[in-house]
């Protein structure tokens, strides 16, 4: 490496780079190849052909790590996408103007003046983009739930250059790495967002609930808010718990907080008597921090709390009740619409031998696996997996741009005015949309993928990884051939469902600790029914330059 010269030599570098992210048909220098050729044959990486990862690629990444261009363990995930993860110079000065010079408010004469206590819960107090707070308000008797939303429509108006940037990104993107947000970092955590101490402008989705948790009544209204309370989800679990010990705030609040929690589990209550299927399984959360430095990223695996809660639940159904508002009132008034739908699936019984909480882990594992996809479409239809007549998503409008789509129809027919998009407009955006959200997920879910493996990378050579088995299948085979047996599992310290294929069958419930291997990238790799966590595993080690440790094949019992 001490012989390159990184201005003299940078048509190689170059070419280097497109080689390592995949890009193979491009003219490149003279020798590219035959260097790349040389150091994979070197590196032992030719066996990686039968991956589907051709070894020019992996030299190319290899060299590029060498010669300090990349870190090692680089996430070629993003620099193969040709999403836009970064802001470009001029965003935070388009997001200045429109706050210092905004745009005509339609709904001014029509916003609602709240004093009232609203609580806008979330991780932390210090949560930089707050897009909605919960309330609930006694009117002559009667409970109301008001879901307020951030509206960054008054700010963002149609057609301009803030409002094509956030079409052209489509949503935020939420990485291990970091977070590239929708529309700029000084607009989503400034002017926008519901912030404690301040008056904010919210778009408000209200309805009353009867003993069943049905909807009877509803409506939507723009909004001023002038009491918004930021609290965590930690502290609203400590006071559902009954800890005596939580922030004042929350003890002065303690009366309307479990008004809301009742009315939310009877709300769930209601939607599971409608259909709505159970879903809930373990997902890992990974936050990866890469020192300025540019030693080696340092990673944090863990499982999410998503569902691990009841304040979680609580603020979850309350965006539920919330969207179902929403697409009920674009109904009533045929308003074009974006709505949420999904066909209906069997309902997965109860696991005969499997109880308690990994029974119901199982369970909600095999349901998952027997969902459909929900779609978009003009027309309210169904929400079978959430037990949903009909339902929209308006509550992220600072983080889904089809959100801000539809507040913009809201309030234009508030406002007594033309909504902006008719339904043929609508239905050619949806299509649009439907695919960048398609590549932002890939995105997401292979860099989440990318840093699990990396987790389990550097795991010490003689762990044991504690897991325990969701489903098991068996796969007869022919000709005297040996069956084979697959079995998902759940890494139960950090949260991880994965699918490999095992030596032997296993129970469902069944407690394993799975060994890593230690196994050399040169010697040649044994042809198993194993190797499809074994492949997955041993690609990520060759783009890094270490070796791969795939899980054993055989367990030990606990």
């Amino acid at each position: 490496a001490s012989r390159w010269n990184p201005e003299e030599d940078a048509d190689f570098i170059a070419a280097i780079k497109r080689t390592a992210m995949g890009d193979l048909g491009t003219s490149q220098p003279d020798g590219v190849q035959d260097i790349l050729a040389e150091i994979a044959m070197q590196a032992g990486l030719n066996d990686g052909e039968e991956e589907g990862l051709p070894p020019v690629n992996q030299a190319a990444a290899l060299l590029l790590v060498r010669l300090g261009e990349w870190r090692e363990g680089e996430n070629l995930h993003l620099k193969r996408t040709s999403l836009k993860l970064y802001m470009p110079p001029e965003a935070e000065e388009l997001a200045n103007q429109s706050v210092a010079f905004p745009p005509e408010d339609l709904v001014a004469e029509h916003r609602e003046e709240r004093r009232s206590h609203a609580f806008a819960i979330d991780e932390s107090r210090e949560a930089t983009d707050v897009d909605d707070a919960i309330e609930i308000e006694t009117i002559d008797g009667e409970d109301w739930l008001h879901v307020h939303v951030a509206d960054p429509s008054r700010w963002c108006e149609l057609g301009s250059s803030l409002d094509q940037l956030a079409r052209d990104r489509g949503s935020s993107i939420y990485l291990p790495e970091f977070v590239s947000p929708m529309l700029p970092v000084s607009m989503a955590t400034g002017a926008i967002s519901l912030f404690e101490g301040r008056t904010n402008l919210a778009l408000t989705f209200s309805a009353q609930f009867d003993n069943n948790g049905a909807i009877t009544n509803f409506r939507v209204r723009p909004a001023v808010l002038h009491s918004v309370h930021q609290m965590t989800y930690d502290n609203v679990d400590r006071l559902l718990s009954g800890d005596p010990e939580v922030p004042e705030v929350y003890t002065e609040n303690k009366e309307s907080i479990l008004k809301l929690f009742e009315l939310t589990r009877r709300r769930r209550a209601y939607r599971l008597a409608c259909g709505a299927l159970e879903m809930a399984v373990p997902k890992t959360q990974i936050n990866v921090t890469m020192p300025e430095d540019g030693s080696p990223a340092e990673i944090l695996a863990e499982p999410s709390k998503e569902n691990a809660s009841e304040a979680r639940r609580l603020v979850a159904e309350c965006m539920l009740a919330g969207g179902e508002i929403a697409a009920r009132y674009a109904k009533e008034y045929k308003i074009p619409f974006i709505f949420r739908a999904q066909v209906p699936a069997p309902k997965v019984p109860e696991l005969a031998g499997l109880q308690g909480e990994v029974g119901d882990i199982c369970r909600n594992y095999r349901q998952v696996l027997m969902m459909k996809a929900a779609v978009t479409l003009p027309v309210p239809s169904p929400h079978h997996g959430l037990g949903l007549k009909m339902y929209s998503q308006v509550t992220s409008p600072i983080r889904r741009y089809a959100d801000l789509v539809l507040h913009h129809q809201l309030k234009a027919v508030i406002a007594g005015k033309p909504c902006p998009f008719n339904s043929a407009e609508l239905t050619r955006l949806m299509p649009v949309l439907e695919r960048r959200g398609a590549a932002i997920q890939r995105l997401q879910r292979s860099s989440q993928r990318f840093w699990v493996l990396e987790y389990f990378r550097r795991l010490p050579r003689d762990a044991e990884v504690p897991v325990t088995v969701l489903r098991t299948q068996v796969y007869r085979a022919r000709g005297g051939l040996p069956d084979t047996y697959s079995a998902t599992v759940l890494f139960d310290e950090i949260g991880l469902h994965y699918r490999y294929m095992a030596p032997n069958p296993n129970s469902e419930n069944e407690t394993l600790n799975l060994r890593p291997l230690n196994c050399a990238s040169k010697k040649p790799r044994p042809k198993s029914h194993h190797s499809k966590f074994w492949s997955q595993t041993s690609q990520h080690q060759k783009i890094c330059d270490l070796r791969t440790r795939p899980f054993s094949r055989e367990t030990v019992t606990p």
